[in-house]
Order: C-alpha cells, then sequence, then structure tokens
C-alpha cells in the first residue's frame, strides 16, 4: 500500500503515525510505530522531503517516548552505526542526525557510541572517504551544492560529522586523541585533495574544539602543522585559526 500510494495519502498517513506516536502511552505501539516509521524511511524511491520527514518523525517519538528502554534506542543508534561502517551514502548524512539526536537525548548513548562502538573513529574516516571519492567523481572542482548522492551535499555530510564530533567531545567530557586530531588536520587542510569547503569548516572546527584537546596535544598540533601554514595563501578564517592558537 504504501509504495503505490500518492504523494498525498502517504504524507497524511506519515501525519497521522507521527500524531499516534506521540500520543500512545503503551510501549509495544510505539515500537511499532517506530519500525513502521524506519520501514518507510528504506523506500529508495523516496523523495527528499518524505525521507526526512520520516527520519524527523522517528527521532522526535524515540527522544520524547521516556518509557521506551534504553536497548530498544540503542538498537537504532546501532543501525545507524552499520550505515556509516558500510558507508551507504545515501544514510550516512540522517545517520550522523539521528545520532546527534539521541546523544541530546541521553547522555548514555555518549558512550555507547565511542567506548562500544569506535565512533570517533569512524567519523574521522568516513571524512577521509568521502573527502577522497567527492575529488575524485568532480576532478577536484568540489562546491558548495556538490552532491554525494541524490539528495545532499557533501558540504551538508562534512558540517554534521564535524558538528557531531565536536558534540560529543565537549558534552562526553573527553579529549580528542592527538592521532585523530592530527588526521583531522591533515585531511582537510594540507591533504592535496582538501576544497575550499573542507579549509573553511576544518579551520573553524579547530577553533571552536580548542579546548577538547590536552594542553600537550595543542603544543604538538601548534609545532608540528599550524606554526608551518603559509598565512599568505590562508583564508580570513585561517588566519584567525593560526591567531587563536
Amino acid at each position: 500500500f504504501w509504495k503505490s500510494a500518492t504523494n498525498a495519502i502517504q504524507d497524511r498517513l506519515i501525519d497521522s503515525l507521527n500524531r499516534i506516536g506521540h500520543k500512545v502511552v503503551n510501549m509495544r505501539h510505539s515500537v511499532m510505530i517506530l519500525e513502521i516509521l524506519w520501514t518507510m524511511a528504506h523506500d529508495e524511491s523516496l523523495p527528499y522531503s518524505m525521507f526526512d520527514r520520516l527520519l524527523s518523525c522517528h527521532r522526535e517519538i524515540s527522544s520524547s517516548r521516556h518509557y521506551l528502554n534504553r536497548e530498544l534506542i540503542c538498537g537504532y543508534c546501532l543501525k545507524c552505526m552499520d550505515h556509516i561502517k558500510n558507508y551507504n551514502l545515501q544514510w550516512i548524512v540522517p545517520s550522523y542526525r539521528y545520532i546527534m539526536e539521541l546523544v541530546k537525548f541521553d547522555t548514555e548513548f555518549k558512550r555507547f557510541l565511542i567506548d562500544g562502538n569506535n565512533l570517533i573513529l569512524y567519523l574521522i574516516q568516513t571524512i577521509g572517504r568521502c573527502q577522497h571519492d567527492i575529488w575524485i567523481q568532480t576532478d577536484g572542482n568540489v562546491s558548495s551544492d556538490t552532491l554525494i548522492d541524490k539528495r545532499y551535499t557533501y558540504k551538508e555530510l562534512l558540517k554534521i560529522q564535524l558538528d557531531l564530533l565536536a558534540y560529543m567531545l565537549r558534552n562526553g567530557r573527553m579529549y580528542a586523541a592527538l592521532r585523530h586530531v592530527e588526521e583531522l588536520w591533515l585531511t582537510l587542510i594540507t591533504n592535496y585533495e582538501a576544497s575550499l569547503i573542507d579549509n573553511e569548516l576544518g579551520f573553524s572546527w579547530f577553533i571552536t574544539s580548542f579546548n577538547e584537546m590536552n594542553g600537550q596535544s595543542r603544543i604538538e598540533l601548534y609545532e608540528k602543522h599550524i606554526s608551518k601554514l603559509n598565512s599568505s595563501k590562508l583564508t580570513e578564517i585561517g588566519i584567525f585559526c593560526v591567531i587563536t592558537h
């Protein structure tokens, strides 16, 4: 029925499921609605707007139903992690958005994702892999509207990745490991495949996340990388990054 329905009927069905999902107080019913929304969102023929609405409804219901057990929500986090690990481009952006909403809802998910599922590692690896693929795809002509799939731009992907990384470090009460910081710097700043988008968002991240590094990591990052930048070739935000550090 769902796949053969018109867009108008699909819209009404999503609205109905969303209303019911926010009103029911029975865990079994909530679980059923969440599974229906998740299954519907995996219809690859969905237009961008409807796909985004389905996941938005799913996130909101998951984070607003306090009686839902942690195991259930962790299960959806793991499904998102599977999309990220498998480099499913259609699902990478929504998976990161989904995780961002859930870690805001419950702080326990931070440790679950960082310690138990290596989220930080996969974040940084995905940034590098996607950068390379987009560079090849565009022959080095990456722009703000370059798409990674039919729905999301490369800029959207990089921004949500860096936002999530910053959030996990800041609110997880942990410092970024020097090896991760250096890998991120080499990928976004000095890599020959780094685009202007990489540079701008990368410098911005290092400016705002400086306090998420311990003292020794800051010193080494500055001595090995920041101090060696050619300021005459930097944009305004790059110069500000050098001055800040």
